[in-house]
């Protein structure tokens, strides 16, 4: 299906599978074309090296930043370094409990992902 694309991440949303590649994210369903999660029109232009589930959501790591998406694919909002990450290119990531670790090549940045949502910026421990 995605011959020829370098695959970074996977997860399964519903009964699809989102596929972070060097090109942005892309969403498989059964029966169906690849396509952008939620129909979107442009693309998340960056490579997508990381996919979390956290509460009804996801996080992408990201070239430039993470990436929270909704599980539908409609709502998509950027942290940055502007926020609190160590650095944007986010390579790895992992959750421990209400926590998501971030990866870079300058270190790790740990979120208290719940109040990342509540006032759009990191915990940083």
């Amino acid at each position: 299906l995605l011959r020829g694309r370098s695959i970074h991440a996977i997860a399964t949303v519903d009964s699809c599978v989102w596929a972070g590649t060097e090109v942005g994210l892309v969403e498989v369903a059964p029966g169906l074309k690849p396509r952008l999660p939620g129909g979107r029109k442009t693309p998340l232009e960056r490579p997508v090296y990381s996919i979390q589930k956290l509460g009804a959501g996801y996080w992408l790591g990201t070239s430039d930043g993470v990436v929270e998406v909704d599980r539908r694919g409609q709502r998509w909002t950027v942290y940055t370094t502007q926020d609190g990450l160590i650095r944007n290119g986010v390579l790895v990531s992992a959750v421990q409990d209400e926590y998501i670790w971030f990866g870079t090549e300058m270190g790790v940045t740990r979120c208290h992902w719940k109040n990342a949502q509540e006032r759009k910026g990191f915990n940083l421990e």
